[in-house]
Parts: structure tokens; C-alpha cells; sequence
């Protein structure tokens, strides 16, 4: 290519801000006019943008921009492409910037995406000449709470009032976007609906465009894998040090608080979010049935059947996530989401009509004791910042170097998740997805539990409860110490048949120390911000 071509490429391409790439677009946008009829003072100043369009965007900061205008006026006089009585002519120009667009709609994220669906299916001249009539599955109450909770929370991430991380201060959270989700798992209905920070600004939506990481949120997955084996949320598991052979080499997975808990119950670890637990359940189930269960519940994006499967290692979107929570929810049956009820024309004849599908996707019983486990989540663990007065069930998620934050909880009539980080992929300063995401969510769902009938989850069949030693796995005796006894929950005819001996006391003090210092640790997890 000639240098000529690669600008005109560039050009054609670059983001100009306020969600505006290419030349053409940017000239539209803040100059109301085609890219040919700008003259040397817009054409000047847009230049100058590019070295950060939100940052300079003369619709927000007009004297930033005439700060990069001068800038690029000067460096045209000194490459003698204009003199300096045609830069100071240029500066001196007065300038008409477009004033920001207002919304032409409620709900905005929520109605471009119908939008996009049903250009999809009539094209997009029928669409907005047509008159149609379209009937959505949005509850405005609920989104409206949706977008207040979306809005406090990335202003508190901007200028939080709790300002201490420990080991650190911040002045921020580091945190620019957040989004938030809601859905009726009985029907796959969209309820709610707020794909980022400001429409207006940038109409990316993260609901449904951006695959993040999901962190410890994908464990679920692997426990329901490791329940459909035969492990029973009581199974004993090591949490110890240990390294994978592995075709790319040793792999040495590490836990979030750099602690290892010794040898402790499955639901135990769940509730914890223990990382060396869930990998080594995928070594030993195997890393596809993981894949398996996680496709049949929702999951359609790539996933390699890896051991660090359970760490949410592979990106989705926040709409396939919400929804395969959501067969969780629904006790194994899979809805599959909709925005759109039905579709008239312009004289009320039928032309859609959304039947909703329920599906038996994978076995209640199970799916009935994976979210036991998840309640114990809420109750004792990592995500206790979202407990509500009714039955809710849910998990964290926190990806490797704080770049996302995850919460997805649900109760038997509504899944929501609620997310924060940056599109750049630049970490927060350490938030987790015990603190604000599930800060957001329990904002969100308290609202919407209002004028819901409380439900209970159903209760699992086929288990029985035996009291036992955690540090020997075998039932609790007389000669047990106290510390390690915990009643916990096996399959009928799987549960220990012998009893501890004397001696089985010997780790009394490091045992003992998990159960006292659990608000510790559960507070390591979160975060615990405290902003009211």
C-alpha cells in the first residue's frame, strides 16, 4: 500500500469517540456534515483528537480540544503545509460543535438490541417504515431499578468512600464499566437489561457483545460434574499444594488467599471458592465432562477441556452465563432468552409469537443439591455481601489480576448477574466479586423480591446426614475433636462407615483455626466495601 492508502485506511477506521469510527462518522457527529466539507479548523481539531477522543471530545471539554487543535495547526506550519497566518485564521474560527445527542428511548441497550433482532428478521427498511408493533418481555420498573444500581456503582468506583484496600490506599476502584442482567429462568424472559455506563457514549453492549472472563463463577459447573460422578457435597477433598504435568508443563494452580485449608468438605469448598479444590475435581471427573455440563445448561462459547476450566480461564458473555445460571435456578430446565413477546403489523395481524420452550436438560435431583451448595455460598461464604431475606443462591467470580468482577445470584423466580471492570482489560484495584458486584446485585434483587411471593428451592432426595471428622474423613467418635466434627451430606450408601480412633486430634490447631477465623476469611474474599 501507498502511504496515501494506509492514512485513507486509518481514517476510515479509527475511533473518533462517542462510539464514532471513521472520518465520516466523526465529521457527522461533532460537526453535523460530511468528512469533504470540513474546513482546516474542523479538520484540524478532530486530528487532535486521536490521541484520546473521550479525553479531548470537544462536546465534553471544548478547551482540551482547542488545546490539540493549536497543537496540530503549529505542526502543520513547521512541516510547511500551511503558513502561520492561515494557523492563526484557523484557531481564531469560531467553531459549531454538535450538542450531545438525547435519547430517543427508554431502556436503551435493551431496545437496540430488539432492534438489531428484528432487523435480523424483516430487514431493516421494513423495520422503520413497516409501523410495526412489537411487544417486549421488559418489566421498566426493574430496569429502571437496574440503571440506578448500574449508575451508583461505577460513580462509587470513580470516588469510593471506602478507600482502604488492605495493604493499600486507592483513590479509586479502577473500575470504568459496569453492566447488569436479569432474567426469569421459568420462561427465558429478558426482565432487565444495562449493557454499560452511558448509551450515549458508547453503544457497546456488555450483556450481550463482550465475552470476560467468568472467573470462580464457572466453578458451578464443575461441582454439578462432580455430583453427576458420584462426590457428594461431604466428600472430603485436599486442599494442598500441587503440581500438574501438562503438555505445555507443570502447572501449579494457587488459591486466592495463598492458604491452604487442609482437608475439607466439597460444599465447604464451594462456599470458600477454593481454587485447588475445583482443579482437582476437573483432574479427576475429567476437564470434559465439565465442558460437557456447562454446554448442556447454556454455555455456547469455546471452551478447551483444560484443568483450569474451573477458573473461568475462557471468555463468554454475560447473557449465556445468566442463562445457564438460570437452568439452575429452574432445577434442570432450560429456557432459552428472549426479548421479544410477540410482533403485530401496523393493523394488530400477528406476525411473531414467542412459544416458550421449556426444556428437561439435565437431572433436578442433582441440580437440587448443586444449589444447596450455592445457598451455602451466600450464607457462609465469599458471597455473603448478597443475602437476602428470602432463598438465594449463587457464586463470586474474580479473574486473575482483579480485570473482572462477577456476581450471579438467583432465586427460584429470577437470575440476575452484575459485572464491573474496564473494556481495556485493565485491572481494578482489587475488586472482587464478593463486594461490588454482589453489592449491586442485592440492590437490584431487593427491589425485585418485593412483590414476589417467597419460594423455596426444592429440596434434594437421596442424601443422608452423618456427623464425621473433617481431617479423617471417617464418622465422628467419641475420640473425635471437636474442632473437626461437622455434620455433613452423602449420597445414601456412600457415606463413611467406620469410626475415628483415638490420636485423630493431632492437627487440632490449624483445623481449629479455619472455623474461627472464617468472618476472616470470607472478608479477604470480598473485600467487604462498605459504602452506606
Amino acid at each position: 500500500y501507498t502511504k496515501t492508502e494506509i492514512l485513507q485506511m486509518y481514517l476510515n477506521q479509527v475511533y473518533w469517540g462517542h462510539n464514532a469510527y471513521g472520518i465520516e462518522s466523526a465529521a457527522r457527529l461533532y460537526f453535523a456534515k460530511s468528512a469533504r466539507e470540513l474546513n482546516l479548523a474542523e479538520s484540524a481539531l478532530l486530528v487532535g483528537l486521536l490521541t484520546g477522543p473521550e479525553l479531548y471530545s470537544p462536546i465534553r471539554y471544548y478547551d482540551r480540544a482547542k488545546v490539540r487543535q493549536k497543537i496540530v495547526l503549529n505542526k502543520m506550519v513547521e512541516e510547511d503545509v500551511i503558513t502561520e497566518e492561515e494557523a492563526a485564521a484557523a484557531y481564531k474560527q469560531p467553531l459549531v460543535v454538535s450538542k450531545r445527542k438525547k435519547l430517543r428511548y427508554k431502556a436503551p441497550y435493551f431496545v437496540e438490541h430488539v432492534k438489531q433482532h428484528l432487523i435480523k428478521l424483516y430487514g431493516e427498511e421494513l423495520v422503520y417504515t413497516s409501523g410495526m408493533k412489537v411487544y417486549t418481555t421488559l418489566n421498566y420498573k426493574l430496569q429502571k431499578r437496574a440503571e440506578e444500581v448500574v449508575d451508583k456503582y461505577i460513580k462509587y468506583g470513580a470516588n469510593p468512600t471506602w478507600t482502604e484496600i488492605p495493604g493499600q490506599k486507592v483513590a479509586s476502584l479502577n473500575y470504568s464499566q459496569a453492566a447488569l442482567l436479569a432474567i426469569d429462568p421459568n420462561t427465558g424472559y429478558i426482565i432487565a437489561m444495562v449493557g454499560g455506563k452511558d448509551f450515549l457514549e458508547n453503544q457497546f453492549n456488555r450483556t450481550i457483545q463482550a465475552k470476560r472472563q467468568p472467573g470462580s463463577s464457572f466453578k458451578p459447573f464443575v461441582y454439578l460434574a462432580a455430583l453427576e460422578q458420584g462426590f457428594s457435597p461431604g466428600s472430603i477433598v485436599d486442599d494442598t499444594p500441587i503440581t500438574f504435568s501438562t503438555y505445555q508443563g507443570p502447572y501449579s494452580p494457587q488459591n486466592y488467599t495463598q492458604e491452604y485449608l487442609g482437608k475439607i468438605p466439597m460444599r465447604k469448598a464451594l462456599e470458600k471458592s477454593v481454587n485447588i479444590v475445583a482443579i482437582k475435581l476437573n483432574n479427576i471427573i475429567g476437564p470434559t465432562n465439565s465442558v460437557r455440563v456447562a454446554r448442556t445448561l447454556g454455555i455456547t462459547s469455546r471452551l478447551n477441556a483444560v484443568l483450569s476450566l474451573p477458573l473461568g480461564s475462557h471468555e463468554v458473555t454475560m447473557l449465556e452465563l445468566t442463562s445457564a445460571y438460570g437452568t439452575m435456578a429452574a432445577m434442570g430446565r432450560r429456557s432459552e432468552p428472549t426479548a421479544i413477546i410477540r410482533i403485530e403489523d401496523r393493523d394488530g395481524t400477528p406476525l411473531y409469537e414467542h412459544r416458550i420452550k421449556n426444556k428437561q436438560v439435565y437431572d433436578a435431583n442433582l441440580m437440587a443439591v448443586l444449589v444447596e451448595m450455592m445457598q451455602g455460598v451466600i450464607r457462609f461464604g465469599t458471597g455473603k455481601a448478597a443475602n437476602l431475606p428470602v432463598p438465594v443462591a449463587g457464586k463470586t467470580g474474580t479473574t486473575s489480576n482483579y480485570k473482572d468482577a462477577w456476581f450471579i445470584g438467583f432465586v427460584p423466580q429470577l437470575v440476575c448477574s452484575t459485572w464491573v471492570g474496564n473494556d481495556d482489560n485493565t485491572p481494578t484495584a482489587k475488586v472482587t466479586g464478593g463486594s461490588v458486584p454482589a453489592l449491586m446485585w442485592k440492590e437490584f434483587m431487593m427491589l425485585a423480591t418485593q412483590t414476589m411471593k417467597p419460594q423455596y428451592f426444592a429440596k434434594p432426595v437421596g442424601l443422608v446426614s452423618v456427623e464425621i471428622n473433617w481431617v479423617t474423613g471417617k464418622l465422628a467418635s467419641r475420640h473425635s475433636p471437636k474442632d473437626f466434627v461437622h455434620v455433613e451430606q452423602f449420597w445414601s450408601g456412600k457415606e463413611p462407615r467406620d469410626y475415628d480412633s483415638a490420636g485423630d486430634g493431632a492437627r487440632r490447631g490449624r483445623r481449629a483455626a479455619i472455623e474461627k477465623d472464617e468472618e476472616r476469611e470470607v472478608r479477604e474474599e470480598s473485600n467487604e466495601y462498605d459504602i452506606f
